[in-house]
């Protein structure tokens, strides 16, 4: 090897190492540099609520739309629904007492009586609960016929935004009726809406009874049954009376938290 060569191959072997030494004080300058904050806090365990009751959660839900609201005042709920025989008026009702003592400005709308006032309601509300009595695996001919007419409330988004919530009930435990609250949520999000559940866990021990919260165990909307020959004043049971006004109390909490996160 003449010097030349063993000069250049020396030359190399240094720019290679300073190459080295260069890339070592980089990797040990980042690593003692202050790490960013964690993206997202650590989780925190909610209290259990198999055991609390209606009066405590509702207490509790009012105190969270009075400081989540402050001086907006209160968010405005529409229930609007259809009955047959009238055991879904009845859940709607419920539900309407339990929004209103966790302390929205609520109403009810019937399908049937929706005039423009109905309309503009439901236009000016902060949050639109749907009821209708599950048929033949589906929502009733009259849900159906106020589903489609919204049609001009979707050309405008005039419900975009807005919480959404559902419920049903049917004659038979199952009857089905999860297909009416499928198309509850679909209909919402035709609408740009946002969706909120129960938030309950069911009743599924062996001691449980037709009195407890969510026996029919409904995550996404609220489910209740009426045996066929059970008048309105027979059914539906105490229990989903409770779970619909514990449902009702929800709904209205979720709107005032996200009317507070300006979601609207």
């Amino acid at each position: 090897m003449n010097l030349e060569s063993r000069a250049c191959r020396e030359n190399g072997r240094s720019l290679r190492f300073a190459s080295f030494r260069k890339f070592s004080r980089a990797r040990q300058r980042s690593s003692t540099m202050l790490r960013p904050a964690r993206l997202f806090p650590p989780a925190v365990r909610a209290p259990s609520r198999a055991r609390t009751s209606f009066a405590a959660r509702a207490a509790r839900a009012r105190a969270v739309s009075s400081s989540h609201l402050g001086e907006k005042g209160m968010s405005n709920l529409v229930i609007v629904y259809h009955s047959g025989y009238g055991h879904t008026k009845k859940l709607a009702e419920s539900v309407l007492a339990g929004a209103r003592e966790a302390g929205a400005n609520a109403r009810l709308v019937a399908v049937g009586d929706l005039d423009d006032a109905g309309w503009a309601a439901l236009d000016a509300a902060d949050a639109i609960v749907f009821g209708a009595p599950t048929y033949m695996g589906g929502p009733s001919a009259d849900f159906k016929k106020f589903a489609d007419a919204t049609s001009k409330a979707w050309f405008g988004q005039k419900w975009k935004d807005k919480i959404a919530a559902g419920f049903t009930n049917s004659a038979s435990m199952n009857g089905d009726k999860f297909s009416t609250i499928q198309y509850f949520v679909t209909l919402a999000m035709q609408h740009g809406m946002v969706w909120v559940g129960t938030g309950l866990l069911p009743a599924n021990t062996k001691a449980a009874t037709r009195d407890d919260l969510n026996y029919a165990g409904g995550f996404t909307g609220l489910l209740a049954q009426s045996p066929s020959d059970a008048s309105p004043d027979e059914a539906p049971a105490g229990g989903d009376l409770g779970t619909a006004k514990a449902f009702g109390a929800r709904v209205a909490t979720a709107t005032a938290r996200w009317l507070a996160g300006n979601g609207r």
